[in-house]
């Protein structure tokens, strides 16, 4: 069993090495390189481009692993030094690349998100119908918040505003509705939730 370990992980090894080898002769050959700005790599012939999200993980570092945080440093960095063209997917990412990055705003172009086909108004009512009426939401008038269930997505704020908003009798009947993926944080947002006079579900 050693000698067929220590093969496999020989075998395993040279595996590894190969493909890396074959990685850098692609990469020799690629004009244009695009990276995510938490996963900055390079090519040595490309001109270079970067998309930033945000720079969030710099603003909040408690809500992120120290490796993330590192990460997102070194895409600055990478798209203030070395990128030929930065994408920022919002105005707002761009004035923070300006003022916290500085990146040089000559190189930062806003491109928005494109939205999947599947996010589209719904024909089929009965459908719609049956969505609201298993969160009990039904017929009432009500606020979506879409987004990652985190503290930093001030969800908390949403929902003392909606504390606010229905003390008034004209907006009682109004529900708030939180929608998002999980996270390591979503518990503490969870909690918070639970705490307030207006929930129901």
């Amino acid at each position: 069993y050693i000698r067929f370990w220590n093969r496999a992980v020989k075998g395993l090894g040279r595996g590894i090495a190969n493909w890396e080898r074959t990685v850098e002769h692609l990469l020799e050959d690629i004009d244009v390189f695009h990276v995510w700005h938490w996963d900055v790599k390079t090519a040595p012939h490309a001109r270079h481009v970067i998309t930033v999200t945000d720079v969030i993980p710099l603003l909040f570092q408690d809500a992120y692993t120290k490796k993330f945080v590192m990460a997102t440093r070194a895409g600055l960095s990478f798209a203030k030094n070395h990128a030929d063209l930065v994408i920022a997917i919002s105005e707002y990412t761009k004035h923070d690349l300006v003022e916290i990055g500085q990146v040089p705003e000559s190189r930062i172009r806003v491109i928005y998100p494109g939205v999947r086909p599947i996010f589209k108004p719904l024909s089929d009512r009965s459908a719609i119908t049956d969505v609201l009426k298993r969160y009990g939401i039904d017929d009432h008038p009500f606020l979506l918040s879409v987004g990652l269930l985190e503290p930093r997505k001030n969800i908390r704020g949403h929902v003392q505003a909606f504390e606010r908003l229905v003390a008034d009798k004209n907006f009682q009947h109004f529900r708030l509705v939180l929608v998002g993926p999980e996270s390591l944080a979503t518990q503490q947002v969870l909690q918070e939730v639970r705490s307030t006079t207006v929930r129901d579900c």
